[in-house]
């Protein structure tokens, strides 16, 4: 698979590619370690939340880890943080990371190798309009449902996500005021067989001034368990940024 074949027209033969191949698990726990020892975020949690992870992965539980999208570096503090929090080290490895289609098609070798590392860790991806800016409804539409479809079947085989539910990052006013959650989420999730079982784990990010970034950890809560998973999401996530903007 060329980067070159990363376009709208393609796209499905681009997912069919990723939903069997690039991630190679302990390049992907290298990278998050590299990560972790490079960024090293600093991690708080709600009480108790550490304990719940782990009692979910005992039972089998995916997790769909969660963030904010202030800085064009918070998928770097995405990927960082399960080195440094353990209640996560157990994602190391064998979680697709979603992952904007423009930082899998920059020119050159830098662009090469970062396609390449990406690919390995376990990234997949994204088409949006920012990429192709010509994209029509119906094409737009149509990326939107193989994206889907990729995440449940990804799911459903016993991956973990991680991704950031506001789609692009934080443009205009304050980066501590989490966005509208994107209905893409709750497409995935609401389209999953009841046998699997899912849970969401929100983690708000704060860059501070000075320092490396600031990651909290809410409560994960099972996905079945949303009313309105778009409203709750944003309060949970916004919970957590205000944890993390406190220090």
């Amino acid at each position: 698979m060329k980067r070159s074949d990363i376009t709208p027209g393609n796209y499905q033969a681009v997912a069919d590619w990723y939903a069997n191949n690039g991630q190679i698990p302990s390049f992907a726990r290298f990278g998050h370690a590299l990560m972790g020892r490079i960024i090293r975020p600093n991690v708080t949690e709600d009480t108790g939340a550490g304990r719940r992870i782990s009692a979910l992965l005992d039972m089998n539980t995916r997790l769909v880890l969660v963030a904010n999208h202030p800085t064009r570096k918070d998928p770097n503090t995405l990927a960082a943080t399960p080195a440094v929090y353990e209640p996560l080290a157990p994602v190391q490895g064998n979680t697709k990371i979603m992952a904007a289609a423009k930082l899998f098609t920059k020119p050159g070798a830098i662009g090469f190798a970062q396609y390449k590392s990406m690919t390995a860790v376990g990234a997949f991806p994204v088409i949006n309009t920012e990429l192709f800016p010509g994209l029509s409804e119906e094409q737009y539409q149509a990326t939107r449902d193989i994206v889907t479809r990729f995440a449940q079947g990804q799911l459903a085989r016993g991956w973990n996500l991680a991704l950031h539910p506001e789609g692009d990052r934080y443009r205009d006013g304050d980066p501590r005021t989490v966005r509208s959650i994107k209905p893409g989420l709750e497409h995935i999730l609401g389209g999953l067989p009841s046998s699997v079982l899912t849970a969401v784990v929100p983690l708000g990010i704060f860059h501070p001034d000075d320092g490396p970034p600031r990651v909290h950890a809410g409560m994960p809560q099972l996905a079945s368990t949303y009313q309105d998973l778009q409203v709750e999401l944003r309060e949970q996530l916004q919970a957590a940024v205000n944890v993390a903007s406190r220090g």
